[in-house]
């Protein structure tokens, strides 16, 4: 990946396709915590790149770095699990990174935010003039730099440098220091955006003791019971238009793809897709008919105490 980020910490490198798909990875994704994954996918040299916040998948993106690009703003092509399902599928390879939390954090707000000042890194940054220019222009948001084996956050509040973060090897205690002991970094300055401008959930907090849920998988035995009784099209149309009403969460397939929802929303959703696809049966004959599939997942124990 062209993109450069700190790789301090494997946890998988190289893994081949072969042997890695979804389930995989969400169960990567808990056991890590927060870091990032990276899917090459060889059949059309692209490249994937997926962050984990407190162990869920929140941002999923094809990083484009044509034309040189290695701002990770500018790089970053928002796309869902079912893409890079696709790359899993074909000859490629997938490595993956656990991170300090408050820098998956940061990474999170380079991908939601809006890119400024172009692709820089730190080769031919003259970095007294960037300062200065953000602190003349009023600047709000963030400069991240990042290696492999380094990264730096600066953060600005009306052109005023309000806090300062380095990761690495080098003895760097401010800004100024990064050119002077620091390695080649690129360089990411990003303007928080407004709600209304993300075209996408943002990772949200979740407490350590949250149940994780499995809810593709419920949806897929509601989905095979509905298809034995009453009509699984009619279920999955319903489910559909249910999980759109499920606030700051996006689905595919009855997966959350970003998002941290709450599961009583999304069973709520369940419920009442089930209910619509029943139409001469009462809905209870579904979720006995699912019982049986719904009680060895993740969070499955919850939804049937749930209908």
């Amino acid at each position: 990946m062209s993109v450069k980020l700190p790789r301090w910490e494997p946890v998988h490198v190289d893994l081949s396709t072969d042997h890695v798909d979804r389930d995989f990875i969400e169960d990567a994704a808990k056991k890590m915590g927060s870091g990032y994954f990276v899917v090459e996918d060889g059949d059309k040299d692209g490249t994937y790149l997926l962050v984990s916040h407190r162990g869920m998948v929140c941002e999923v993106g094809e990083v484009d770095t044509e034309d040189g690009r290695r701002n990770l703003g500018q790089a970053f092509d928002r796309v869902t699990l079912v893409d890079v399902d696709r790359a899993l599928e074909g000859e490629g390879a997938v490595s993956a990174y656990a991170l300090p939390q408050q820098v998956c954090i940061d990474l999170c707000g380079v991908i939601n935010g809006r890119p400024r000042y172009g692709d820089l890194n730190t080769d031919i940054l003259e970095l007294d003039d960037l300062l200065g220019r953000l602190k003349q222009d009023g600047f709000d948001g963030s400069v991240m730099f990042t290696s492999h084996d380094e990264y730096a956050l600066v953060e600005y509040e009306d052109g005023d440098r309000v806090a300062f973060r380095y990761e690495g090897d080098a003895d760097v205690d401010n800004a100024e220091e990064l050119i002077e002991k620091a390695g080649r970094m690129e360089a990411n300055v990003f303007e928080p955006r407004g709600d209304e401008e993300i075209d996408a959930p943002t990772p949200q907090e979740r407490d350590d003791d949250v149940e994780m849920v499995d809810y593709g998988g419920i949806a897929e035995a509601l989905g095979d019971a509905a298809g034995e009784i009453s009509g699984r099209d009619m279920f999955e149309e319903a489910l559909e238009e249910q999980l759109r009403l499920v606030d700051d969460v996006k689905f595919n397939d009855g997966r959350v793809v970003t998002g941290a929802p709450e599961p009583a929303d999304v069973f709520d959703a369940y419920r009442k897709a089930v209910e619509a696809s029943a139409e001469l049966v009462p809905a209870s004959k579904i979720f006995e008919e699912a019982r049986d599939s719904i009680e060895g997942l993740e969070g499955g124990e919850g939804f049937l105490r749930s209908v």
